[in-house]
């Protein structure tokens, strides 16, 4: 699958975890403080890539390497939505399926580990017993 970013950045959440930030400005993530918050929080993981452009996909079962970044993530509709930063709710909108991919999950906390193999971003997606809590003190990018 295919993500186009216009922010150098990959989203993963589902729409339900974020919609206290339905009324923030469109680019409420883009305040570290902000950003870092929901992401330790479980709400939504932001990963940099370092540049714009559209990025090649890959869920995978597959062990992931020690470099990868590693997150856990809530999931409370059953469905998550990949996509660019700037697709994150904000401004009384939310993403639809033009804005990029939705994915059917039960709901449930996740482990959501990334990293780039093949000049793809690779994602590890797989149910866990943690907590949905992470300790970013910065906006984490992918290896």
């Amino acid at each position: 699958m295919r993500v186009q970013t216009d922010t150098a950045t990959i989203l993963l959440y589902d729409l339900a975890c974020l919609k206290h930030r339905l009324s923030d400005a469109c680019d409420w993530w883009s305040i570290p403080r902000k950003e870092i918050e929901e992401i330790n929080s479980g709400n939504v993981i932001f990963i940099g890539t370092g540049c714009d452009g559209v990025f090649e996909i890959e869920i995978t079962e597959d062990t992931p390497p020690e470099k990868a970044i590693s997150f856990t993530i809530k999931n409370k509709s059953g469905k998550f939505f990949l996509g660019g930063g700037e697709c994150v709710s904000g401004e009384d909108l939310e993403p639809d399926e033009d804005d990029g991919i939705f994915l059917d999950y039960p709901p449930g906390n996740y482990q959501v580990t990334a990293w780039e193999g093949e000049g793809k971003c690779i994602l590890n997606i797989s149910l866990t017993s943690k907590q949905a809590v992470n300790s970013y003190a910065s906006s984490p990018k992918i290896p």
